[in-house]
């Protein structure tokens, strides 16, 4: 099944089925990034400019994680951080899977080779402990030209050339 809309409700991805049916949705908060190989297939199938290159450009501009391996963004609105508190059950967790499995661990999985067993960072700001999201990293610095239109789905925005601005929308 292949999902046949996507919606962004809150920097909540909901998505929905083929059938119209709305598909599960996971409240996990992980920050996370797919393969290289899967990025620079967007621009394979006719996007020019959205690879690798480009969106790990624009994700590094757009991260903040707190205690990230190099290479991580640091100055974002948005942001990122592994958890502090390891509950003793999963203590075990990765050292088992790597010694038993044989599968690497990877403690930078945010660098384009997302293989291997880690502690996944999560949409948390560190210092208070708060989910961090589009909503609350963007919105506050959006200037007073933003209207956000509530309970509105939008199927298309059509926008004007050079203007960055929306002539209509449906």
């Amino acid at each position: 099944m292949g999902l046949s809309t996507l919606l962004l409700w809150a920097g909540l991805s909901v998505g929905a089925l083929a059938s119209g049916a709305p598909r599960p949705k996971v409240y996990d908060y992980i920050w996370n990034r797919a393969a290289v190989v899967e990025y620079d297939q967007w621009e394979t199938v006719g996007n020019p400019g959205w690879n690798w290159k480009s969106m790990s450009t624009a994700m590094l501009k757009a991260e903040n994680y707190t205690g990230g391996p190099a290479g991580s963004g640091t100055k974002g609105p948005l942001h990122a951080s592994v958890s502090r508190y390891v509950p003793e059950h999963q203590k075990l967790f990765v050292p088992t899977v790597v010694g038993s499995l044989g599968i690497p661990e990877n403690n930078n999985s945010l660098q384009g080779n997302p293989i291997g067993v880690m502690f996944q960072p999560s949409s948390v700001n560190a210092t208070n402990y708060v989910r961090s999201y589009s909503a609350n990293a963007y919105l506050p610095k959006a200037g007073s030209n933003l209207e956000i239109l509530t309970n509105t789905l939008v199927a298309k925005v059509n926008l004007k050339k050079q203007t960055r601005t929306s002539s209509s929308h449906r």
